[in-house]
């Protein structure tokens, strides 16, 4: 058995327009989510500025960089906090800013190039 790698890792759609993201939770175990291509541009566009806090299609979204765990210790951190909230299930997920980082990499790369998977563009 191979053990999941990445963290995070994405697979643009072009010929469905969306996007696949699978969140690593073990070296076993990945949860993954599709999001429409308008979707995922949004939460690319606001992770690192603002943050993202919305409703996309049927569950809630919250991505944000986080610079400082949360209260009362406040200490000094760098990570981004993905919630996914659907159907009365809450998911959390901390993963490393450079992760983040490289899936939007990763995506513009998949966005401009043919990949393996495009069989119809």
């Amino acid at each position: 058995m191979l053990p999941f790698s990445n963290n995070l890792k994405i697979y643009l759609f072009k010929d469905r327009q969306l996007v696949s993201l699978s969140i690593k939770v073990s070296d076993n175990c990945v949860n993954s989510y599709d999001l429409a291509i308008s979707d995922f541009e949004k939460i690319l566009d606001s992770w690192d500025k603002q943050g993202f806090d919305d409703r996309l299609g049927p569950a809630w979204w919250s991505v944000c960089h986080k610079k400082s765990t949360p209260r009362p210790e406040c200490a000094s951190a760098n990570y981004v906090r993905i919630s996914v909230s659907i159907n009365n299930q809450n998911f959390h997920y901390r993963v490393d800013y450079t992760d983040m980082y490289q899936v939007k990499k990763d995506y513009f790369y998949q966005k401009n190039n043919v990949m393996y998977w495009d069989n119809n563009v």
